[in-house]
């Protein structure tokens, strides 16, 4: 358990990646990177609260999110805020690729929605891209601990890699 102290401050410049985790929700974050990782007992409340905590930091985000359902249905989806990106079909399904905004609420209300149904299936894990640095990374901790137990757990240093 890690808090941001001087020290951490001191070696900005050299750290790769911090682990920012709650119990049975952790984000890695580098610079180009946040890394979701969900278990099973997480409530629907609590995944709203990440996403929204991620684009409150930064709104220009998308998560892409694939989908398999039947042609009907993609309409359904693109009509909760979801971006159509690809979709094709596979035996009598469709394979398709979303991409859901940050910038609006409805659609990560929405995203938290099908996170919470699809985590149930084994846990769910995404990365989503992004220009992240450590002003950045130290804001989304701090949005994040408004609600729950939010503990940087471990610290990556650029050497550390070598």
């Amino acid at each position: 358990m890690f808090s941001v102290n001087e020290e951490m401050v001191d070696k900005e410049s050299e750290i790769f990646s911090i682990l920012i985790a709650s119990k049975d929700i952790s984000l890695l974050c580098t610079p180009g990177k946040i890394e979701i990782s969900i278990e099973q007992g997480v409530e629907k409340e609590m995944i709203e609260h990440v996403l929204m905590s991620i684009a409150s930091v930064d709104s220009s985000l998308s998560m892409e999110l694939d989908i398999y359902c039947n042609y009907e249905e993609i309409e359904r989806y693109a009509g909760k805020g979801y971006k159509i990106m690809v979709y094709r079909r596979i035996d009598d399904k469709y394979r398709v690729s979303f991409s859901i905004p940050f910038s609006r609420d409805e659609p990560l209300l929405n995203l938290a929605e099908d996170i919470f149904r699809m985590k149930e299936q084994g846990g769910f894990k995404r990365t989503i891209l992004w220009e992240g640095d450590m002003k950045k990374i130290k804001r989304l901790h701090e949005v994040l601990s408004k609600k729950g137990h939010w503990e940087i757990k471990e610290i990556h240093y650029r050497e550390d890699l070598k």
